[in-house]
C-alpha cells in the first residue's frame, strides 16, 4: 500500500495505540496472551512504527518466556518477514538508521534500537 505513490505523499503521521499488546497467536484477541503496555507510538516512518511495534511485542514475549518474532516457525506463527521486504523496497527509512525514543511517565526518555529484530530477513 506504502509503494504507491498517491498514498506515500500523502502519509505524514503515523499512529498507533499500544495500550495493549497481543504478543502471542492473533489477530483475533486473546486476554490471556495480551498485555498492557500503556504505550502510544507515533512517527512519520511507517516502516520504522512495525518494527517499533514488533520490538514492543518482542518484549513482551521475552517476558512469558515465548522466543522473539524472528525465530518463530510455527505455520500459524510467522516471523515479520515484511519488515525487511518493506526497507528494501525503498519505504521508509533504512534499517541501520533506525532508532526511536521511549518515554516514561515521569518524562524521561530513553533512545532505542531493534536489537531483537537485527537478524530477521
Amino acid at each position: 500500500l506504502y509503494a504507491r505513490p498517491e498514498i506515500t505523499s500523502r502519509v505524514r503521521l503515523v499512529l498507533c495505540d499500544a495500550s495493549r499488546v497481543l504478543y502471542h497467536g492473533g489477530p483475533q484477541d486473546n486476554p490471556v496472551r495480551r498485555a498492557q503496555a500503556d504505550s502510544m507510538l507515533a512517527g512519520t516512518d511507517p516502516v520504522a512504527m512495525d518494527w517499533a511495534i514488533a520490538e514492543l511485542v518482542n518484549e513482551h514475549r521475552s517476558l512469558h518466556q515465548l522466543l522473539p518474532l524472528q525465530k518463530v516457525e510455527r505455520p500459524r506463527e510467522r516471523a515479520p518477514v515484511h519488515l525487511h521486504a518493506a526497507a528494501r523496497a525503498g519505504l521508509g527509512g533504512g534499517l541501520g538508521e533506525l532508532s526511536w525514543w521511549r518515554g516514561a511517565p515521569d518524562g524521561r526518555r530513553r533512545q532505542r534500537w531493534p536489537r531483537h529484530l537485527s537478524g530477521m530477513k
